[in-house]
């Protein structure tokens, strides 16, 4: 099913049924964003058909509002008139027109389906990963009692952002760290905030090294917004992750409390990230703020999706460090 303007987006393609998103993040930004970026990439003929297809669909529901409220009122009186005849009759138009334009949409969406599936086999399309195939790795991931190394958290993330259509990069080295992991999901519309995800592993994370590599971080990604594919726009969500074995209490709950750090003018904001490998346990901002509230729960919606080992450690349960 296409997305909705009234907010349903669903977590999987209509044409190549690819997992694009889980449940985690109906109300943030992110299911819609992800939902577009694979149309666009993958499926472009797609994409500007449904936009085509979706901008009916608003004055259709007005229009059997409208025909529905005039039929209901012309049955107020006592006897039929022609007013009533008339209003019934546009009230039957309006659903005729309605059932046919599900049927066009219906038919147009499986001939998208049928022309996609001559030329794909499940499972070839770049940088992709079918829904069945997606949700067996999920549930083999989950499956697992702990993720015993950095190597096998990095290995699990790369294939999780891969598969949310992220352009993941491995192993770049970037003085005084090697980034593990550089992972980049460009805006889907002008203006759009780009996400950036850069991994690297320590022994004993401190507070200040964290600030740090999150610095170094967002300079990173910055100067090299062509080569990352980030294009020329300020806009940028960075999610550097810092992963170790183990976390002092003291930077655990440090980061827990700290607001996502950035320039508001050029509309960058970092959100620092723990893994903790030992604990299996995942450490980052997590409050609402009035102020950015809405760009705060994207930023915590994301985390919790895709970087996240388990459930995000809240603010609660580390004041009881």
């Amino acid at each position: 099913m296409p997305a909705s303007p009234l907010g349903y987006v669903p977590t999987s393609c209509p044409i190549c049924k690819q997992r694009i998103w889980s449940g985690k993040t109906m109300t943030s930004p992110v299911p819609r964003q992800l939902y577009r970026e694979h149309l666009t990439k993958n499926h472009p003929d797609f994409a500007r058909w449904d936009k085509r297809m979706s901008f009916f669909l608003v004055p259709i529901i007005i229009l059997i509002i409208a025909s529905t409220l005039l039929f209901v009122g012309s049955l107020a009186g006592d006897s039929l008139s022609n007013s009533t005849l008339a209003s019934g009759l546009f009230f039957a138009f309006s659903l005729a027109l309605s059932a046919t334009f599900a049927f066009v949409r219906k038919r147009g969406k499986s001939r998208f389906q049928e022309s996609w599936s001559e030329t794909h086999r499940i499972g070839t399309l770049a940088g992709a990963m079918p829904d069945s195939a997606f949700q067996q790795e999920t549930e083999s991931s989950e499956a697992r009692s702990e993720i015993s190394s950095s190597e096998d958290y990095v290995a699990t993330l790369s294939l999780r952002l891969s598969a949310a259509t992220l352009r993941v990069q491995r192993g770049v080295r970037h003085d005084p760290y090697l980034f593990d992991l550089v992972a980049v999901r460009r805006a889907v519309q002008t203006g759009g905030f780009r996400d950036a995800v850069i991994v690297t592993t320590m022994d004993t994370p401190t507070l200040d090294k964290v600030k740090e590599f999150s610095a170094i971080a967002m300079k990173y990604a910055v100067d090299n917004k062509s080569q990352l594919g980030l294009g020329s726009g300020d806009t940028l969500n960075l999610f550097s992750v810092i992963v170790s074995r183990s976390l002092s209490d003291e930077v655990k709950k440090a980061v827990s409390e700290t607001r996502p750090g950035g320039s508001s003018m050029h509309g960058r904001t970092t959100l620092p990230v723990l893994v903790a490998i030992g604990e299996q346990r995942t450490y980052y901002y997590t409050k609402t703020p009035i102020r950015g509230g809405l760009r705060y729960r994207s930023l915590r919606n994301f985390a919790d999706t895709y970087i996240a080992l388990q459930n995000p450690m809240m603010n609660n349960s580390v004041s009881c460090l």
